[in-house]
């Protein structure tokens, strides 16, 4: 609308990225556009109907409005780069995954919203079995490539709408949750979470890991899972007991997954 009143325009529009928003009688097509540029490359353009009075655009006109695309694309570069910065802080390096810091926050939005609508919601924190021995005996560069293969195939295996994050160190956290279907009288801890878990370990049996050459170490999982509302009601509470769970699996012998008080499931 700025633009457009300054100019003296009946309408004006701005395009980024395939996306047209127009102010004013947008019709047909610009008789007076700018280039929208970041970094010495077009983003998008803005531009300018007929005058209202019907007059032709002076130079000044047309010059006034490269200082606004000028403006508006430094605008856009200032966004981009606050949002890239916000999704880094938010992202592990290593794995490209999101981090501790993401999984909390959107954890506590879930199981909100899982209160509020009486949602089952499971965490599972788990970690890879004897993972100093692959840096010790293949390097850390091996390491990497082991943290980035077991968070893909989590990140394969699970649902789009479940959270796959690094927790920390060699450690993950995943919640699984289903935001359609709610809790009913007598419902039970759902065991969707423990088939997925079946299925991603079967899957990183037989991962080939670049470094550990033909027939090497097999990569194997423990991990603890914990269930909103019958193992805790917040993220502290699960996250407690899910690390309970793990700390149960790893004295028994590693390469399973625990549930506290419930049955497990034992692959190894």
């Amino acid at each position: 609308e700025m633009v457009r009143s300054a100019i003296g325009a009946k309408a004006a529009w701005i395009v980024t990225e395939g996306t047209r928003v127009a102010v004013g009688r947008a019709e047909g097509n610009p008789v007076l556009s700018a280039t929208l540029r970041v970094a010495d490359r077009s983003v998008g353009h803005i531009g300018v109907s007929l005058r209202e009075d019907g007059r032709p655009y002076a130079p000044a006109e047309a010059e006034r409005l490269r200082q606004y695309a000028a403006l508006l694309a430094a605008v856009l570069e200032a966004a981009d780069a606050q949002r890239r910065w916000q999704q880094a802080a938010r992202t592990d390096e290593c794995s490209g995954l999101p981090n501790r810091r993401y999984l909390c926050e959107r954890l506590d939005e879930i199981l909100a919203e899982a209160g509020r609508r009486r949602l089952q919601v499971s965490v599972l924190v788990f970690d890879v079995d004897d993972f100093k021995s692959f840096n010790d005996a293949f390097g850390h560069e091996v390491g990497d490539t082991v943290i980035r293969v077991v968070g893909e195939t989590f990140r394969r295996h699970c649902r789009e709408q479940d959270v796959v994050a690094r927790y920390g160190g060699d450690e993950f956290a995943v919640v699984f949750w289903d935001p359609h279907g709610p809790r009913v009288a007598g419902s039970q801890p759902p065991d969707s979470a423990l088939r997925v878990l079946d299925r991603v370990r079967e899957a990183l049996a037989q991962a080939p890991i670049e470094g550990l050459g033909a027939g090497g170490a097999k990569v194997t999982i423990s991990g603890g899972l914990a269930t909103f509302p019958w193992d805790g009601r917040t993220r502290a509470e699960l996250l407690k007991k899910a690390d309970e769970a793990l700390l149960q699996a790893k004295r028994a012998g590693k390469n399973r997954v625990y549930t506290l008080g419930r049955t497990h499931r034992d692959r190894s």
